[in-house]
């Protein structure tokens, strides 16, 4: 499978957007899945 490679402002994007649903209430994990991040790979 190919590996996703994502632009700076892509990864900011994302980011930004997994503050916002995090401070909403939504767990880490379905933020996760939401952004296409493994949840290994974000820091719980």
């Amino acid at each position: 499978m190919k590996k996703k490679v994502f632009t700076p402002e892509q990864i900011i994007g994302i980011l930004r957007e997994a503050e916002i649903l995090l401070a909403q209430g939504t767990t880490a994990v379905e933020v996760a899945r939401k952004s296409c991040i493994f949840v290994e790979a974000y820091d719980l």
